[in-house]
């Protein structure tokens, strides 16, 4: 997605903006940045390796995925990680992952990745580190219009956060263009991923074509989208401020939720649904359909996975359990469900 040349930003400045993110909260112990080799988590690299050594608050780490899915090319990605690693003096760990392991089926190969990234950098961190990801606002805007068309909660379509559970993602407020310009200007060496131009992945098909057209039609469309964003989360914060997150029984009863907004008692109905069937879809559509029958007290039963429903009682909702196979049908529609889904704001789950 395009978007306008931004004013050229120093580099003084962009450290006095990470530094103060990192003071808000107290600060890590250590930081690990996920760095795949490509442009934004190289520039990413070398941003947080500046500001550690100016301030010296915190330690700093690297970690990088190798999927050999990209044979030559990701190993080169592997070396240009290491060779990052090694210039700027930083502790590396490397998970590389056995071509055996794809996944045989294309569908869903992005959710499987991320699930296999995400948790083991879950294992690499210490209690007080943060793992951090170069998410800039073009992937945030891009985040925030993938989840409008699939039908995401009005909790969801806020996109990310800047901090979210030990993630943090410190260039949400900063564009594609400016660290294109930083890559450029500081000579930082870094890897372009062949898969990025294709328009297989959903992504990629509102990155190049859709978001890029309706910029056309609608100059200023991705600022307007990043400015919402912000105050949707200020909203949002300021509401679960005032109605903290609700903690769960065995079933979820309408009289819980009747102080609440209709909104958010369709996030709690969520949060409850992803508590007790982690990983489930749960859409927009899903929400309204589950809440409209508790309140009206209709009896309503519906599939959330092989062998697990959700069934609305006389305004009670609860979780019905059969034994049943996992089938290979439903695994590969499930991660077509959840392709590309990043983290959602809030949590779904405590």
């Amino acid at each position: 997605m395009k978007d306008q040349k931004p004013e050229r930003t120093e580099l003084h400045t962009v450290q006095a903006d990470l530094a103060t993110q990192l003071q808000g909260v107290g600060g890590p112990d250590k930081v690990w940045v996920a760095c795949s080799g490509g442009l934004d988590s190289s520039v990413l690299l070398f941003l947080l390796n500046e500001l550690q050594r100016k301030v010296g608050t915190f330690e700093l780490g690297v970690l990088h995925v190798n999927y050999a899915l990209r044979g030559a090319e990701s190993d080169r990605d592997e070396n240009l990680v290491r060779e990052a690693a090694e210039k700027y003096g930083r502790e590396l760990r490397v998970l590389k992952i056995d071509p055996k392991q794809h996944p045989l089926q294309k569908t869903g190969i992005q959710e499987w990745a991320r699930t296999i990234r995400y948790e083991w950098f879950m294992e690499q961190r210490g209690p007080r580190d943060w793992i951090a990801m170069a998410h800039h606002r073009n992937d945030w805007v891009e985040t925030i219009f993938a989840r409008l068309c699939r039908g995401h909660s009005l909790m969801a379509v806020s996109g990310m956060q800047i901090l979210h559970e030990q993630i943090w993602r410190p260039l949400l407020h900063y564009t594609q263009h400016q660290l294109e310009a930083w890559g450029q200007e500081y000579g930082i060496a870094f890897g372009e991923d062949s898969s990025n131009q294709g328009l297989d992945y959903t992504r990629n098909r509102l990155r190049h074509k859709i978001l890029p057209e309706l910029e056309t039609l609608f100059p200023g469309l991705a600022q307007n989208i990043w400015l919402h964003a912000q105050d949707l989360q200020d909203c949002l914060g300021f509401v679960q401020y005032q109605y903290p997150d609700m903690v769960f029984e065995d079933t979820l009863r309408l009289n819980e939720l009747q102080a609440r907004p209709s909104f958010l008692a369709r996030h709690e109905i969520g949060r409850y649904l992803a508590l007790h069937y982690p990983g489930v879809h749960v859409s927009r559509d899903l929400l309204l359909t589950i809440h409209e029958a508790m309140v009206q007290g209709k009896a309503w039963t519906g599939m959330l996975g092989p062998g697990t429903q959700a069934v609305c009682r006389d305004g009670v909702l609860s979780i019905v359990r059969n034994q049943m196979p996992v089938s290979e049908r439903w695994q590969q529609f499930r991660a077509a469900l959840l392709d590309e889904s990043w983290d959602i704001w809030p949590p779904a789950a405590p």
